[in-house]
């Protein structure tokens, strides 16, 4: 329980059968012993005797099942085990005094997560009993929002856990040998001794209250189409879960999406009232809040993430005659959860996201005559994004999505507005079209990098060709990629200014930095990441250029945090890509604050976590170059993989 003082239990054993028998204890070998002139005889002590005559502070035959003294007085002979705890919250603090509490829910009552919880309590939950008469670990952990962090105690023995089927041998055998324990509750009403372990799948942090859920399904879906437990699986209320994937992640799981509102439908969002005729969809939805309010500290609501993602797929598998739109949205929202999974290292299985990336890809092609609106077509856009993105990890895994886009002729649905919108004009008007067409291009030459960065990699892995003949290669894809950038840049844009965009009109300008962005990044990675050691063959020309693309990027970062833009998490691969390969120190600690300034975006940790990468690998760098060593052999793949680090995505 998040509650718990850390508390160190010190197993007091009662001597074992070897010893019960024999008169070899310390106070028969001290009464053997000649006394020294004017000196009292000790009184003799128990060590290994029974409870009550260590109680007593007497002498003990040790005879059991009745020792002779408990006998003679009609004492109950007691030779169980007990347990003393001790209070090692001090001693851990000053032990560990690097370590803090700041931003712990559990701990730090500033916590806005737990102060969130806190007033929902007070505002929706009667006052509870005192700790000790609570009856479950839900009402437990909500009371502890009521008091500062530590306060109340729950200690587990071995006997709590004596009725799971996976600990009752070694239970049972732990009792044969030393009888039947006996634990006493404590006087403090702040501690319970938990006589059987609560195997719940999950603690409630939020107030229950009277679920609205009932009112949330239109007349079109059936009462019974969710069941009415499983909907409110790992919290007990449906409103507050709804608003915050409303509010905060239907907000961040399309960062460009979002700022043109290509969600809204009136003042409802699109994918909610989807959700509500399609309940695989309301899972998913529940799926991912949870998991990114658990990612964010309220680990407490991942068991019932994983239950509602669990339930999206068998309801899903269970549906009938579901419409095309609708699995997009699906596959989409799994794709991010099953993502934020593995970057996380939270899933049993941890290429399921490549799964959702090949349902995309079979949705995106199916040949048919179906007409996608404009989020449909933005959300397949993106899911190319990532998956390009994800192969350039050095995730072999990846490329479905790619590869389908790439035997496709490089083709995606165009955005179309709904018929009578107001919304920002289609790309292709108001002159623009130069501005798509170079976007078009640049996403068309992103997916062949990563195919290509996968297959290189693995070719010198494997000792396939020589480096002279993967530079050249190299060499050719940067030369076609520069000459084609060249002829397509608008002509009425500054070239090499990280503020050429601000020209342009809002939607244009997006696109166009979007462009912008993958143009520098595919230039850095072209020549610093396509395999291990890459950076030692480089030449003094390309070293320039690699370290101008590295500045253009972080301008481009920095001009986004400026605006207030951080939501846009999109760019953090390429800040840190940026990061990696500078040569100078101020760059990489401008790459590494630019992250930290984007952290808490997202739907999960992936910021945090690549931030913690970058700056693990600029030490490691700046170490490499103290010992005499060469920081060009550090490879940004291979560094992450030896450390158990999945990098599927950074930036979510």
């Amino acid at each position: 329980m998040g509650q718990e003082l850390l508390r160190g239990p010190t197993l007091a054993s009662s001597p074992s059968k070897s010893q019960s028998s024999g008169s070899n204890s310390d106070a028969d070998s001290a009464i053997g012993e000649p006394r020294r002139p004017g000196t009292r005889q000790s009184k003799p002590r128990s060590r290994n005797g029974c409870w009550t005559c260590r109680q007593r502070k007497v002498k003990c035959d040790e005879v059991r099942p009745v020792c002779a003294s408990c006998s003679r007085l009609g004492k109950d002979c007691e030779w169980g085990q007990r347990w003393k705890f001790d209070d090692l919250s001090m001693r851990t603090r000053r032990r560990h005094k690097h370590v803090s509490v700041t931003g712990s829910p559990s701990w730090d009552e500033k916590n806005q997560a737990r102060m969130m919880a806190r007033q929902l309590y007070t505002r929706h939950q009667p006052t509870l009993p005192a700790f000790t008469e609570l009856s479950n670990e839900d009402e437990r952990e909500r009371k502890a929002l009521t008091q500062p962090p530590g306060t109340f105690n729950v200690i587990l023995t071995p006997d709590s856990f004596g009725r799971l089927p996976e600990y009752g041998g070694l239970i049972r055998r732990y009792r044969s040998g030393s009888g039947c324990s006996k634990y006493g509750f404590s006087e403090d009403p702040n501690l319970v001794v938990l006589a059987e372990f609560e195997d719940t799948p999950y603690f409630m942090a939020l107030p229950e209250r009277n679920p609205s859920f009932a009112a949330y399904p239109t007349p079109t879906s059936s009462a019974s189409s969710i069941p009415r437990d499983l909907a409110n699986y790992g919290t007990t209320d449906i409103d507050e879960v709804m608003a915050h994937y409303r509010e905060f992640i239907s907000k961040r799981m399309m960062p460009l999406g979002s700022r043109f509102r290509l969600s809204e439908c009136g003042h409802d969002d699109v994918i909610v009232v989807e959700a509500r005729s399609f309940p695989p969809l309301y899972h998913a939805i529940c799926a991912i809040t949870l998991l990114s309010l658990a990612l964010k500290g309220q680990r407490h609501l991942l068991a019932g993430a994983f239950q509602h993602y669990q339930q999206a797929i068998s309801a899903c598998m269970s549906s009938t005659a579901i419409s095309k739109g609708s699995l997009i949205y699906l596959h989409f929202i799994l794709l991010l959860y099953d993502i934020c999974c593995a970057t996380q290292n939270c899933s049993p299985d941890g290429i399921m996201w490549s799964q959702h990336f090949q349902q995309l890809a079979r949705l995106a092609y199916a040949g048919d005559d179906f007409e996608f609106n404009e989020l449909q077509a933005y959300i397949l856009w993106y899911t190319l994004f990532l998956d390009a993105q994800s192969c350039l990890s050095g995730n072999p895994e990846s490329g479905f999505f790619v590869r389908a886009y790439l035997s496709n002729g490089s083709t995606l649905p165009t955005w179309r507005k709904p018929e009578g919108s107001t919304q920002q004009p289609n790309l292709e008007i108001a002159g623009l079209s130069a501005v798509t067409d170079l976007s078009k291009y640049m996403c068309g030459r992103f997916a062949q990098l990563s195919q290509l960065a996968l297959q290189m990699r693995e070719d010198v892995e494997a000792g396939r060709g020589s480096i002279t003949e993967h530079q050249n290669t190299v060499v050719t894809f940067r030369n076609e990629m520069y000459s084609n950038w060249s002829l397509k840049y608008p002509a009425f844009l500054p070239r090499d200014s990280p503020e050429a965009g601000t020209r342009l009109p809002t939607l244009a300008r997006t696109v166009f930095d979007f462009a912008s962005l993958q143009y520098s990044t595919a230039m850095v990675y072209l020549h610093t990441s396509m395999y291990n050691g890459q950076r030692n063959h480089l030449s003094s020309t390309q070293r320039k250029e690699v370290a101008n693309h590295c500045r253009h990027i972080l301008s481009m970062a920095a001009l986004v945090v400026a605006e207030k833009g951080t939501e846009q998490h999109n760019l953090i691969f390429s800040i840190f890509l940026a990061g990696v390969n500078s040569a100078n120190d101020h760059d990489k600690n401008r790459a590494i604050g630019l992250i930290r300034a984007m952290e808490g975006t997202g739907i999960s940790c992936n910021v945090t976590k690549s931030r913690e990468l970058l700056e693990t690998m600029c030490v490691e760098q700046r170490e490499r170059i103290q010992f005499g060593g060469n920081a060009s052999d550090i490879d940004w793949v291979s560094f992450a993989k030896e450390r158990g680090i999945r990098l599927v995505n950074m930036g979510l």
